[in-house]
């Protein structure tokens, strides 16, 4: 940062306005790059637009293009969903157009990082497996490894860890070549992911305790946030008491930096830990506050004219399935039978008949809850 500072300061001495501009939007540009790694996205977001605005005047359109991924990988991570498509889709676009294989490679990959997000486990391999074939026709190791990376994280959200255990290995390989510390943590978190959910547990603790060792040192918030909820999920399969320790890091970090989908996550875990103590109340009041977050993400979601495809996700629908039946041991089956119709979701519909069939259900209880309509 402080070399920086130093360049900005050259702004002021620069002989023309022009040259002010350009070395002003290189400052805005890189330091929303270092506020990005350390977990920073609203400054990085703010940066990116500033260095936006200054490319526009310039009529830079190299560096619009950079502005504009780094303010929709901003916004995918603070949970602005629909801005973070449309504006990955139009950097596409852009990209294509000017003939910017790299840049081009680097929007599908945000594409498929956010479509993996939202459950569209389909088009999000489409967009990966594009982005890995036309980066190995550029010989691109960065775009590469994003590529690898992508497919990665959508096998693992749809909890295919076969096929996610190979691009997390390949990512960590290229990584290593690159010397590049926050991608390693980044793969490194991703591979413990993929033994977890292979039930190498032990191969996994040691993966997220690296990525973590090597995000604290560094300042990665965001690599240390995953890290976190990554162990506390091993903790948890292990039944180990240090679950508490790294859930409420985890729970930490991701409300500091405002990470849209780790905090829902963090939420999801600890309703699973109120579930396995058998203290349903807890489990619901953090359960139900994940809820809002995916309630209010589908409506606008739909509202933008996409497909709904947030309940494709695993975790989701699981997350959706316990709620209802902490609504059913705490409020009675009719609050719980209103709550799965109100989500509007068939397949949840349909589990929730099998798993209800299955319960003791206590009396329905007068107190009741209101639950927004999706």
């Amino acid at each position: 940062m402080e070399h920086l500072d130093a360049a900005e300061e050259l702004a002021n001495k620069a002989p023309t306005d022009k040259d002010a501009k350009l070395v002003r939007m290189f400052v805005a540009a890189n330091r929303a790059n270092v506020y990005f790694a350390c977990g920073d996205f609203v400054g990085a977001e703010k940066l990116a637009k500033e260095a936006l605005s200054i490319a526009e005047q310039l009529g830079d359109h190299d560096q619009q293009l950079e502005a504009l991924l780094t303010i929709a990988v901003c916004e995918r991570r603070l949970g602005k969903w629909v801005d973070a498509y449309e504006r990955a889709l139009r950097v596409r676009a852009l990209a294509s157009f000017a003939s910017d294989a790299e840049r081009f490679i680097i929007a599908e990959t945000v594409l498929a990082d956010l479509l993996a997000a939202v459950g569209d486990f389909p088009n999000a391999k489409s967009f990966a497996k594009n982005a890995l074939t036309e980066a190995l026709k550029i010989r691109s190791r960065r775009t590469e490894l994003w590529a690898h990376k992508s497919l990665a994280e959508t096998y693992l959200r749809e909890e295919s860890p076969d096929d996610a255990s190979y691009h997390a290995q390949v990512a960590v390989e290229i990584a290593e070549s690159m010397r590049n510390l926050t991608e390693h943590a980044h793969a490194l978190c991703l591979r413990a992911w993929a033994n977890l959910l292979h039930g190498k547990l032990n191969d996994a603790a040691i993966d997220a305790e690296r990525a973590f060792s090597i995000a604290d040192e560094k300042g990665m918030r965001g690599i240390a946030a995953l890290a976190s909820w990554l162990r506390a999920k091993i903790a948890l399969a292990q039944d180990d008491k240090q679950v508490d320790k790294w859930l409420s890091s985890a729970q930490q970090l991701a409300n500091e930096i405002g990470d849209a989908d780790l905090i829902y996550r963090c939420l999801v875990t600890l309703g699973d830990l109120g579930v396995r103590s058998g203290d349903w109340q807890k489990a619901k009041d953090a359960l139900l506050k994940a809820h809002e977050l995916l309630d209010d993400w589908r409506a606008k979601w739909r509202d933008a004219g996409n497909d709904d495809t947030w309940l494709e996700d695993p975790l989701r629908f699981k997350a959706t399935l316990m709620l209802a039946e902490c609504i059913a041991r705490t409020e009675g089956k009719v609050e719980a039978d209103k709550f799965v119709e109100d989500v509007g979701w068939l397949p949840l519909r349909e589990e929730w008949a099998k798993l209800e069939a299955a319960l003791q259900l206590p009396e329905p209880q007068t107190q009741r809850r209101k639950v927004k309509r999706s």
